[in-house]
Parts: C-alpha cells; sequence; structure tokens
C-alpha cells in the first residue's frame, strides 16, 4: 500500500462524507446517552463498514458483479439531481408547515420523542450504528472505495475500509470525541437544552424534521455534484 493509495482512499471517503451517524450521536446526547453507549455507537458503525466494505470487495474481486454503478442505476449526476430536487421539496414543505399559524390552546408533549427501554443502551446504539453503516452501502464514495480496493492487498482490506469510514463518518467521530473529553458537560448540556425546546413545541416537530432532512440531502447532493465536477466525471 502506498502513499497514492492512502490519498486516494482519503479521497474516496470524502466523497462518501455523510452527517447521519453525527445526528445520531446528538439525538442520543440529548436523550442521556452514556459515554460507552456513544463509543458503542462509533464502532459499530466502523466495523459494519469494514465488514461490509470488504465482503463486497472480494464479491467484487472474483467478478459477481461490476464495479460500474451505471450497470444498474441511472447516471450519478441525474440520481444527484434528483436527491438534489428531493431535498428542496423536502425543506420547501418543512418551511411552509413551520410558518404555519400557531394554535393558541397547548398541546400534550409528543410521547414518541421519549426513548423506548434499550434504544440508548450500548447494544441499542450499536444497532443503530450499524444501520447507518449500512445506508452508505450504495453511495458513491462506497462504490468508488470498493474499486479502489479491489487492487489492494487481500490482507488490508478490512483497515483500509476502516480508514475510510472515519472520513466518511468523521462528524460523528468529532461528537463522540468532543462529548467523551466534556468533562463539565457543557456540550452535553447545550444538546439537552436545544431539544427540550423542539419537545415544549411538538406541533411543529415535523416541521424541524423535514427542514432538517431537506436541508442535509441538498447540502450532500450539491456538495457530490461539485466533487464530481472537479473530478470531471
Amino acid at each position: 500500500m502506498t502513499w497514492s493509495d492512502v490519498l486516494a482512499i482519503t479521497a474516496a471517503g470524502m466523497v462518501g462524507f455523510d452527517p447521519t451517524g453525527a445526528i445520531v450521536a446528538a439525538a442520543a446526547i440529548s436523550l442521556g446517552a452514556k459515554r460507552r453507549t456513544l463509543v458503542a455507537l462509533a464502532v459499530s458503525c466502523l466495523v459494519t463498514i469494514s465488514i461490509v466494505g470488504t465482503t463486497a470487495t472480494w464479491i467484487a474481486r472474483v467478478g459477481f458483479v461490476s464495479l460500474d454503478p451505471s450497470r444498474y442505476l441511472p447516471p450519478a449526476r441525474t440520481l444527484l439531481y434528483l436527491e438534489a430536487g428531493l431535498g428542496v421539496i423536502l425543506l420547501v414543505v418543512g418551511l411552509l408547515l413551520a410558518l404555519r399559524p400557531r394554535r393558541t390552546h397547548s398541546e400534550p408533549a409528543g410521547r414518541w420523542l421519549s426513548p423506548g427501554p434499550g434504544m440508548l443502551s450500548s447494544a441499542g446504539l450499536a444497532v443503530a450504528g450499524a444501520v447507518v453503516a449500512l445506508l452508505l452501502v450504495v453511495d458513491a464514495g462506497f462504490l468508488l472505495m470498493v474499486g479502489l480496493s479491489v487492487s489492494l492487498p487481500t490482507v488490508i482490506h478490512p483497515l483500509a475500509f476502516l480508514y475510510w469510514g472515519a472520513w466518511s463518518q468523521i462528524l460523528l467521530l468529532i461528537t463522540v470525541l468532543a462529548t467523551i473529553l466534556d468533562r463539565r458537560g457543557r456540550v452535553v448540556a447545550r444538546l439537552t437544552k436545544a431539544i427540550e425546546g423542539i419537545r415544549a413545541r411538538t406541533r411543529t416537530i415535523a416541521a424541524v424534521l423535514l427542514t432538517l432532512v431537506g436541508l442535509i440531502v441538498l447540502v450532500k447532493a450539491v456538495y457530490r455534484l461539485g466533487t464530481l465536477h472537479l473530478l470531471g466525471v
């Protein structure tokens, strides 16, 4: 494995950048997740990425699947334009809901915001981490990483995908690390206060979620379109 391989994997990780893990971690922190459960979330996510990526590379190496996603999907730009369009729609709907005239009577807090039994345990967040990792399987950055890994020695595939996953989930790792180092609880207090503010206005939660998801989808699509443009793809 050469420095050029490391740089290529780093670039693939940046292409596959995904904030979903960080959002899950922030929500878990605000609901009282312990440090060890956040570590379980991050570790599960990275290990799942390593296992799935290594398996996909081995399958691709023996020729069972094609590394060219165009055989199965529309062109990458078309998918990204559709993703950007979906983001705009979600964002607009969320903003329209947020601007809707508020009712004067008070509404009870939504019970669905309260974590269920085991949801914030180490096992619960480990499952969440695995789900976040599995969502990356159809990501352009993941497919690019599989293509790069085919030419690498088999024994380093797990480590290569761990490294790729660290770049892809860099926001998750920063969030977990900041929480571990936050001995005075300032990060936790701020996140908890923010979530409690949302809980106090349950009638606007749908608007907040739609706006947030729409913005994330739109930003990711624009970011990847810009990356494809720079790469000349």
